[in-house]
């Protein structure tokens, strides 16, 4: 079984571990693991910190006034939107940039081969392949969010040509984005085992990306008619479809996982691993709470798929559609915060 620290990093999809062949050794490579480890949760923390604050210009709550007034229809109101969304761009932008300076190379973790696995080898890797791709997803993200701000501010006066234009930068750069994190995913599956409950969930996101292309190329289709609606719709049910085994075979591995980690528990401990092992524990427990959300956005995004699948106007779903959105938004917040949680475990 791999030790304790091992353990506890690979529950956050931080990879590394060792099997020490002599007590001496043991101890040089925990020091050298603890250190890397605090490295490498830092730099976690601080990339996802990034993450987190682009986002949240999508918040549940900026896209439920969003949207609440793209259906009022008041041209005045949604110039004002338009303003406000600017302004809270900007400064999420300005922060971003600040914090992507800020945000050093991981390149000292690619330390002492000897003293660790494949895996760990395979995330420096993809950390490093995260952080030579930020400001790609930089750049989209500044030209998806402006071409918004563009769109609301200025709807009133723009011709249709225009605005077909405007969705259609905002198309190009939000499925470049997805393109950009499914690569960094891949990098990290590589290093995340796969009887880790964090290599399917690492799997699940990935598919919501692919899932959403569909939708996100559909929203800026100008008169589209059903047999195309429906094509988008069946591409975006497909694209779901393997979202359900892969949590359920998550979960199975998550109970493996906490079921091995008792067994050991009752077994000979060191006193330092007798005080990590509860925590190692409950860092697995808490894909509990993950899977939840993601069986709660497959719900959302599987009815959004249905919707455009039927054979009900436009009109007539998209009240509906819109409380998906609505609730996917919410529920991404929800994901973000539990990924969170599990890296303030290992501080």
């Amino acid at each position: 079984m791999k030790s304790l620290l091992a353990s506890a990093v690979i529950a956050t999809g931080l990879s590394f571990a060792t099997l020490a062949p002599s007590p001496a050794w043991a101890q040089s490579s925990t020091n050298a693991q603890i250190e890397a480890l605090n490295e490498m949760v830092a730099w976690t923390q601080a990339s996802a910190q990034i993450q987190t604050d682009l986002m949240s210009l999508f918040s549940a709550d900026m896209m439920g006034e969003m949207y609440a007034v793209l259906n009022a229809g008041d041209m005045d109101e949604i110039a004002r939107f338009g303003q406000r969304f600017e302004a809270q761009r900007q400064a999420v932008l300005t922060r971003a940039e600040q914090q992507m300076n800020a945000l050093p190379k991981p390149e000292r973790w690619n330390i002492d081969p000897s003293l660790f696995s494949r895996q760990e080898s395979a995330t420096y890797r993809a950390a490093l392949g995260q952080y030579n791709s930020m400001q790609e997803t930089y750049d989209e993200y500044a030209k998806m969010s402006g071409g918004m701000s563009d769109m609301f501010i200025n709807l009133e006066t723009m011709d249709e040509d225009a605005l077909l234009q405007l969705q259609q930068v905002q198309v190009r750069s939000s499925i470049r984005m997805i393109e950009i994190e499914n690569r960094q995913i891949d990098g990290y599956l590589i290093a995340i085992e796969p009887e880790n409950p964090n290599h399917q969930f690492q799997k699940v996101v990935k598919q919501f990306n692919i899932a959403t292309i569909p939708e996100i190329e559909w929203s800026a289709e100008a008169n589209t008619d059903l047999a195309t609606r429906q094509s988008y719709g069946r591409e975006m049910r497909d694209a779901l479809l393997p979202i359900g085994p892969l949590i359920r075979q998550g979960r199975a591995n998550m109970v493996r996982q906490i079921a091995d980690l008792e067994a050991a528990g009752r077994g000979a401990l060191s006193p330092a691993d007798a005080e990590l092992l509860p925590k190692v524990i409950r860092l697995y427990e808490s894909f509990e709470e993950t899977f939840d959300i993601e069986e709660k956005i497959l719900t959302s995004s599987m009815s959004s798929a249905r919707l455009y699948l039927s054979d009900e106007s436009d009109d007539a779903i998209s009240a509906r559609i819109d409380e998906n959105d609505l609730a996917f938004f919410a529920l991404l917040e929800d994901r973000a915060r539990i990924f969170d949680a599990r890296l303030s475990m290992l501080e």
